[in-house]
């Protein structure tokens, strides 16, 4: 018998124009309303503390089930590039994905 995937947290932060705030606002609305036809929740940060090269720093958080890591990559990817955030990312989106390794207590 093989062991179920565990559950899987993903963490996406990318920075942008503190002058585009309201656009990335915006995008992550839409990209959460995209994301939740497909059963995945978005949950999104912005950094607390002032930049001084004014820019913002943002993170998407994402609490998934076992799910095809791949898969689910793409789904996102595609996302956010529709809901116009690829294009107010200045640089790269970094990823990290973390593993469950102690259930949560009912």
């Amino acid at each position: 018998m093989t062991e179920p995937a565990a559950a899987i947290a993903v963490f996406i932060y990318f920075k942008s124009s503190a002058a585009d705030d309201d656009a990335v606002l915006s995008g992550l609305i839409r990209h959460r309303q995209k994301l939740a036809l497909h059963g995945v929740r978005l949950r999104f940060w912005r950094r607390s503390d002032e930049q001084p090269n004014g820019q913002t720093t943002w993170m998407e958080s994402y609490e998934c089930a076992p799910h095809p890591l791949q898969a689910l990559a793409q789904l996102i990817s595609d996302s956010a590039s529709a809901s116009g955030l690829m294009q107010l990312a200045h640089g790269p989106r970094h990823v990290e994905v973390f593993e469950l390794i102690e259930p949560i207590e009912p």
